[in-house]
């Protein structure tokens, strides 16, 4: 290369045919529709925590938050820190199968796994209800979701037919 602009290779390589064929799952259409993905959800999400009848007036009582997922599940929390950077309480992510030991009834945790089967989630999951916290969690379904039903916990249900990585 001597300087004159950007090599022909690199332009050349960057074109529609050339993406689509790198992309066979279509990540930059689930990409470009993230923000309808956010207003969706938000919309969805409102009605199943009044439904659920979800603790959110009553968020004084929190002393923290926690996240509990693996992957895209637990990206969440970094959403949340960035479009709310004045939280009242700390918000902590577990990629891993312990919540911290301060987890407990004063804790809003949420058990997030898109297809419900993360075996890491549900261990943070069940031991933060031992010790006395009351998981919401956020599922499409799975074991999770039959967990929640049988102790009756919160469960947002998220829709299926996405990339869990995308969801």
């Amino acid at each position: 290369m001597t300087g004159d602009g950007p090599s022909p290779m690199a332009t050349d390589s960057l074109n529609d045919v050339a993406v689509a064929a790198g992309d066979p799952q279509d990540m930059a259409a689930a990409i470009a529709g993230l923000g309808r993905q956010f207003e969706e959800g938000w919309a969805a999400a409102w009605p199943q925590a009044a439904a659920a009848e979800l603790p959110v007036q009553g968020a004084a009582a929190y002393t923290a938050a926690v996240i509990c997922g693996m992957g895209g599940s637990a990206i969440g929390r970094d959403i949340a820190v960035a479009c709310l950077p004045d939280l009242a309480v700390p918000l902590a992510v577990v990629r891993g199968y312990e919540p911290p030991a301060w987890v407990g009834p004063r804790t809003l945790l949420l058990g997030v796994s898109h297809s419900g089967g993360t075996e890491e989630t549900l261990a943070c999951v069940r031991t933060a209800a031992r010790r006395g916290c009351v998981p919401v969690c956020v599922t499409m379904g799975g074991e999770l979701a039959a967990t929640t039903a049988r102790h009756g916990w919160p469960l947002l249900r998220v829709p299926g037919g996405l990339m869990p990585r995308a969801a």
